[in-house]
């Protein structure tokens, strides 16, 4: 009779879990990563080249291991599909939190401008009013103009001033003269 008091008391409890870990979902997908495999996940995305032995040493004791074996267990882990998803889920939050915006910028000048102008400083005021109209591409910085040595770049600047060239022999040389300022 015990026994089946303490069998039926399992199942209900063991449907009670089954239906649990149905209802969230999004709690067993984060579980489903030990804690050592988190912590790898965060010291990956945490080092500037995403270097994964780095991350492998950071979050694993491989105190008493040869390098070879800890890049080859680092890749075995970059290998692993929910390590790889968790690894871009990261990413993608950490991309999120260091955008900068336009507005960010632009609303930093501003306020550069303003305290600058207040405090008499015009030298600092004016270059944040600079790169306000940097910023919304009103000034442009260096224009970069090319042309070849050619015969075609001689004819284009003849025809843009107006004066034909001195001869079909000479291709160096146009022959330009002062108009008269009156």
């Amino acid at each position: 009779m015990t026994s089946c008091l303490h069998r039926s008391f399992w199942r209900s409890c063991w449907a009670a879990m089954r239906v649990r870990l149905y209802i969230n979902v999004e709690a067993i997908t984060v579980s489903e990563l030990t804690i050592k495999q988190e912590k790898f996940c965060r010291a990956y995305v945490s080092t500037a080249e995403g270097n994964a032995s780095e991350a492998y040493r950071t979050a694993y004791n491989t105190e008493n291991m040869k390098n070879a074996t800890i890049n080859r267990r680092a890749t075995d882990l970059m290998q692993h599909g929910m390590i790889k998803a968790r690894i871009d889920q990261l990413k993608a939050e950490y991309s999120d939190q260091e955008a900068i915006t336009v507005e960010e910028i632009s609303g930093a000048l501003r306020r550069a401008l303003e305290g600058a102008a207040a405090a008499g400083q015009w030298s600092a005021a004016s270059q944040a009013a600079l790169g306000l109209a940097k910023l919304g591409g009103l000034l442009v910085e260096k224009r970069q103009i090319s042309a070849d040595d050619g015969a075609k770049h001689l004819d284009a600047v003849a025809a843009l001033a107006g004066v034909p060239r001195k001869s079909d022999d000479d291709d160096n040389v146009i022959e330009l003269k002062k108009a008269a300022c009156n």
